[in-house]
């Protein structure tokens, strides 16, 4: 009896030793993914201290926004309505949204996908900045060489962006040098 308990003791931890070495190997997969993910960040988007193409749209309300019409300190966020990250980053851009000193006067979302989609994204966005819905093509994205969502931008004097990326933390203590286009 003694024997077969020991026995099955023993088979108990080979087989817990087999798994662990498994859930390691796992986690080491994993950490060099994430880190793949990271260095894969979009090279088409529009670098610090580069200007953003020209491009001409309409908001939701009718109004025209182009480059020209994009004044220092603008915050530029693109969401797309299937992304995961977006509908995560959404209720904490709102949330800076709704206590930015401007009131939304200087904060564009741009909102991609099928109409379904946006709309959901369009009713949360409105009340606190400027909206624009286009197709994943559309002339805003494509100035910004936006091709993974979410992005932020934050803009700086005649069109050049001041910096970029993919979360809120970093609108916090937005301030915005002067840049020009050299």
């Amino acid at each position: 009896m003694l024997h077969a308990t020991a026995g099955l003791v023993s088979t108990l931890l080979l087989i817990n030793l087999l798994l662990m070495f498994g859930v390691i190997r796992r986690l080491r997969e994993h950490t060099n993914l994430l880190a793949e993910m990271k260095a894969a960040r979009p090279t088409d988007v529009v670098a610090s201290g580069s200007r953003v193409a020209d491009f001409a749209t309409v908001d939701i309300a009718g109004n025209v926004v182009s480059r020209e019409l994009l004044s220092a300190g603008t915050v530029v966020a693109f969401f797309s309505s299937n992304c995961g990250f977006c509908d995560e980053l959404l209720p904490k851009f709102v949330h800076y949204a709704a206590g930015s000193a401007d009131g939304g006067a200087e904060l564009l979302a741009v909102v991609s996908g099928d109409d379904t989609g946006r709309s959901a994204f369009v009713e949360k966005l409105a009340p606190v900045a400027r909206v624009v819905t286009e197709a994943f093509d559309g002339a805003t994205t494509k100035a910004f060489g936006v091709t993974a969502f979410p992005m932020i931008f934050v803009m700086a004097n005649d069109g050049v962006v001041a910096s970029s990326d993919i979360g809120v933390d970093a609108l916090q203590q937005r301030r915005v040098p002067a840049m020009s286009a050299g």
